[in-house]
This record gives structure tokens, C-alpha cells and sequence, in this order.
């Protein structure tokens, strides 16, 4: 069963809980039809006396949740989530304390988690980037990748179809954008791919709204760039030149009959 007479973990804690089973464990549970979950609170006052309420500031660590490992000598650090106060914000006496998580993994070679994501009190996502300044921001050094090797670049976003039989036109993965406007709600462009079972795939450009969301650009395994309008309508490919000198430069190939 579980006891708590040894320290395993580096520099020990106040509670040890050890055991050899594999119920041995902490669970917490709340029966209750009117009040939230149990949880683990972890807090943090910049003062060494109990009890005190000293204002924490911009950037500091509030608490770990670490993972150990045991590399036949001692337990080292193979992960860890850190919560901190984001330095987006300033704490302030009140109800004010901006947070930000930090989760943390060790490379391999080393026992010291680093930061891989991170997420901001603005709801801001970083991987591999600590003060990420869009919704999502991906940061890497590709200095040592080749100038024609743009899928070994170390920001990437890949879509992986995990389909093992392919089929013609299998979709591969798609990107869309969509609005809540009162009137005229839903998906009104994407980006996206179709697959073969021949390696090679196409690209296509969608815009419309939930009703007309159509193929518009098709960029195909060979290379074709195939431009569509709707029934009826023109589809035009613009060619604008130094616009801003108001003497209309500008080529443009346009077709609205059918199979022209």
C-alpha cells in the first residue's frame, strides 16, 4: 500500500506518498448537484511570513506541477507545467492577477524542461515562443535549412491524412474562415487539399458563403492554375501594375461563356 516514510524526489517534500500498486494515488471527488468540482490550489505571496497577502509581480513563477523520471541513479525532471504572472499585464490589489501557463518538456540529452507553449492571459498561444504577439505565433531558427527545403523548415504546420488508402480527390486537410454575422453566418473561404493515391496533391481556393461556397482557384498536381466564376458570372484574372499613378495600368484575361 501507500506510505509516506521516504523522500525519493529531488530536495524531498512535506508529503510523500509512495506505493507499489497501481491504485496508489490521489482522487477527489465532489457529490454535489450545485457546486463546482474539487480542485488543487496552488498560490504565491511575495513575503517569507505566514499568512501574509504581498503583491507578486510581472513575470513571476506561481507554481509547478512537475514530472520525474528515473534514470536508474535519481528521479530527473522530464516535464513540467508552470503557471506565472503574465507580463502582459500588471497584477494590482483588487480583483487584477493576468496569468499565463508555461508548459515545459526536457530535450533529449538533458534533464531541464524548457519551454515549448505557452499561453498568455490574452488567450495568445506561443510554441516555442514566450511573449507570442498573434492568436497563434510558431518561432524556430531555420538557419541551417536548406534555401528549397520549405517542409524541413522548423515552423511548420502540417495536416496528415492518416487514411492508408487513399482514394482520388480524397480531401487532406483544409483551413477555413468563417463569420457569425447575424445574416450571413457560416464558412465563407477556405484553403484546402486533395489527395491521391499517387503522392501528389492539389490546392484548392473556396469563396462564397454557406449557400454558393465554391472551388474558385485550383492549383493542380502539375502545376495548371485553373480560375472558376459561377454560372452565369465572369471569372477574371487581374494583372494590376503601379496602381497608386491613377493611369489605369492593368492587364486582365476574362471569360463569362461556358467552356471558353
Amino acid at each position: 500500500g501507500a506510505n509516506n516514510t521516504a523522500t525519493l524526489l529531488p530536495n524531498g517534500n512535506t508529503l510523500n506518498i509512495h506505493g507499489t500498486s497501481s491504485v496508489d494515488g490521489i482522487s477527489l471527488i465532489r457529490f454535489s448537484a450545485d457546486y463546482g468540482c474539487y480542485g488543487i490550489n496552488i498560490a504565491k505571496s511575495n513575503n517569507s511570513t505566514f499568512g501574509t497577502n504581498t503583491l507578486v509581480t510581472q513575470g513571476e513563477e506561481l507554481g509547478h506541477v512537475t514530472f520525474y523520471g528515473a534514470d536508474g541513479t535519481n528521479y530527473e525532471a522530464a516535464a513540467q507545467i508552470t503557471a506565472l504572472v503574465d507580463i502582459n499585464g500588471d497584477p494590482t490589489n483588487g480583483t487584477d492577477m493576468p496569468g499565463a501557463l508555461s508548459f515545459r518538456t526536457s530535450p533529449d540529452g538533458s534533464a531541464t524542461p524548457g519551454e515549448r507553449l505557452k499561453i498568455d492571459c490574452r488567450g495568445f498561444v506561443g510554441i516555442n515562443e514566450s511573449n507570442p504577439d498573434k492568436q497563434l505565433h510558431l518561432s524556430a531558427n531555420n538557419n541551417s535549412v536548406s534555401a528549397s527545403d520549405y517542409t524541413a523548415a522548423n515552423n511548420t504546420i502540417r495536416f496528415t491524412d492518416t487514411d492508408t488508402t487513399v482514394t482520388s480527390d480524397q480531401p487532406g486537410g483544409t483551413i477555413e474562415w468563417e463569420t457569425r454575422d447575424s445574416t450571413a453566418a457560416g464558412v465563407n473561404a477556405y484553403i484546402a487539399t486533395k489527395n491521391s493515391n499517387t503522392g501528389y496533391s492539389t490546392m484548392v481556393f473556396g469563396t462564397g458563403n454557406t449557400s454558393t461556397l465554391e472551388e474558385r482557384l485550383v492549383l493542380g498536381q502539375g502545376g495548371d492554375l485553373t480560375l472558376y466564376g459561377g454560372e452565369g458570372l465572369s471569372a477574371n484574372l487581374y494583372l494590376n501594375a503601379d496602381q497608386g499613378d491613377d493611369d489605369g495600368d492593368s492587364w486582365r484575361i476574362g471569360s463569362n461563356q461556358d467552356d471558353n
